[in-house]
């Protein structure tokens, strides 16, 4: 049934989802906007953008939802409400990492130091955790596992 989702309420579709009560031309007005703000050169600025545009309609769309299902006479009688944050926490996530992808480049373009993005892996294993170098040592495991990287100084 999970691959009516997008069939049903657009929010997994390939294309832009219809927001009720609102027309392609407000998502047009929306995108002009974003556009003259965020001031996009070249193609790959300008999907990022675009994206952006995307993602921000698309929180409208699973707001419109939420407040649907909400006004119903038994509101969290259903699951609906769990899989429509859901998919607010996952296209929240896509629009933040738009936004970041778009300011990097911007700021690469403009001759920025801009250092590599930082990524961490975090475990809820404790089992995978190494124990501190030295028993009097009971510093956070994490400090731990980055300061046994050797691609991490302290320079950094």
């Amino acid at each position: 049934m999970s691959s009516w989702n997008s069939t049903r309420h657009g929010l997994l579709s390939n294309r832009l989802p219809p927001l009720y009560g609102r027309s392609k031309k407000r998502f047009n007005r929306l995108l002009r906007s974003l556009q003259q703000d965020l001031e996009p050169v070249g193609a790959l600025e300008e999907v990022l953008v675009e994206k952006i545009a995307q993602e921000y309609w698309r929180l409208g769309v699973a707001a419109w939802h939420e407040a649907e299902d909400l006004s119903r006479e038994k509101p969290f009688g259903r699951t609906s409400i769990d899989r429509i944050l859901r998919y607010q926490t996952t296209t929240n996530r896509q629009l933040f990492q738009a936004m970041n992808q778009l300011e990097r480049l911007q700021r690469l373009r403009k001759g920025d130091n801009v250092p590599a993005p930082l990524t961490l892996a975090v475990s809820h294993d404790t089992a995978s955790v190494p124990a501190p170098r030295n028993q009097n040592d009971d510093c956070d495991p994490l400090v731990v596992l980055m300061s046994q990287d050797p691609q991490i100084t302290d320079e950094e």
